[in-house]
């Protein structure tokens, strides 16, 4: 949703496909939630008739460009941001001389694990 919301809101023109009615249910109530539903052109319901597809595109077009969309403060943005990286860095870092980081490590473990090794807990 947040991509199709930027892409959206950066002029493009998108096109949303999915298997999963649900997938499509949600992706479009929140893009109701954001102010951008009437932007959307909904096929796969009731409304996919050829009159009804047609109206929907003239209001759609009449619409204009979005004039704003609901935003996060970029402060906090940046914020999580800076801790998902410091998360990165410290997931994937090599610890000490080890060589290796906590990522390889556990992955390791779950490794001997399922080849039937016990494996202690601290």
């Amino acid at each position: 949703t947040n991509a199709i919301a930027a892409a959206v809101h950066a002029g493009k023109r998108v096109l949303f496909v999915s298997e999963k009615m649900a997938a499509l249910e949600v992706v479009k109530r929140r893009l109701d939630q954001l102010g951008l539903g009437p932007m959307t052109l909904e096929l796969h319901s009731h409304k996919s008739r050829k009159q009804e597809v047609l109206a929907e595109l003239k209001a759609t077009l009449e619409l204009g460009a979005p004039t704003s969309l609901k935003t996060v403060p970029t402060d906090e943005l940046r914020q999580t941001v800076t801790r998902l990286r410091e998360h990165d860095a410290a997931l994937h870092g090599q610890v000490g001389e080890t060589g290796s980081s906590p990522y390889q490590a556990m992955g390791q473990l779950l490794h001997l694990k399922s080849l039937g090794f016990a494996i202690a807990t601290v």
